[in-house]
């Protein structure tokens, strides 16, 4: 009984140190960019031991193989994942859904927006960003009058170049403008202005700033190419089954 104990107490620490690090250091992380909310400390805390947990699978696996057939750690990795498609496909897709869960809690929880009125030539700020307002143009087409207002942004002092929000009004419905966002897009958050009104004093932007929305995008991704992978044939069974099918057929030439 004790020394079932004892490899029952091994075992948890072997399976769950790592993963339990890991939302250790998801939660340090979130303090140390000033994150204080429960609630997104134990989403992303929960996150991180996911994310743990997937790696931690997959170099268990490795390093497992490695010891059965010596060779390099990727090579070793590859290996695995091509002997067990279902399994480390299905981790592959997981990992999808850490991205997304992390993307979609970042940007409900701490985006930003304000509405700013500016005249040609001042300065509007936001999170990171400084916006300039360049003036507005216009253009009509037979269907459509186009305003583009002109911003130039910079972020934290360096110049990133401009976003041009617009507003079309179409000639059949002048009271239903339509409102074009411009969007400025990176992995750590989107910068969206939007224009609003405007007249001879200025105009008026509806800015907002949405943390990590990119990485839902490229969650879903790592969505479809684990789904990909774990429905991509398993040559080696194919040819297995291949060369069984000779041999039988072979058995049943000569026995005939």
């Amino acid at each position: 009984m004790i020394a079932w104990r004892k490899a029952s107490g091994k075992n948890f620490r072997r399976n769950f140190i790592y993963p339990i690090t890991g939302g250790l250091i998801g939660g340090l992380v979130c303090l140390s960019l000033g994150i204080r909310a429960t609630l997104p400390l134990i989403l992303f805390s929960s996150a991180g031991f996911v994310a743990m947990t997937i790696f931690f699978e997959f170099y268990k696996g490795a390093r497992a193989r490695q010891a059965i057939r010596p060779s390099g750690f990727l090579s070793a990795l590859v290996d695995l994942a091509g002997m067990n498609k279902r399994r480390y496909g299905g981790f592959v897709i997981h990992a999808g859904v850490v991205m997304v869960f992390v993307g979609i809690t970042a940007s409900s929880f701490f985006d930003v927006d304000r509405f700013f009125t500016v005249q040609e030539g001042e300065s509007l700020a936001l999170g990171r960003y400084s916006l300039v307002y360049k003036g507005i143009s216009q253009r009509r087409d037979p269907e459509k009058a186009v305003f583009t207002a002109r911003l130039e942004v910079s972020r934290e002092g360096t110049l990133l170049g401009e976003l041009r929000p617009e507003k079309h009004i179409h000639h059949t419905q002048q009271d239903q403008p339509q409102t074009e966002v411009a969007i400025r897009s990176t992995l750590v958050d989107d910068l969206y202005v939007a224009l609003s009104t405007w007249d001879e004093n200025g105009a008026t932007f509806h800015v907002f700033v949405k943390p990590l929305v990119t990485w839902i995008w490229i969650g879903v991704a790592v969505m479809v190419l684990g789904g990909l992978f774990v429905l991509v044939p398993d040559q080696r069974k194919a040819v297995a089954r291949v060369r069984r099918r000779s041999t039988t057929e072979e058995v049943r030439d000569e026995a005939a």
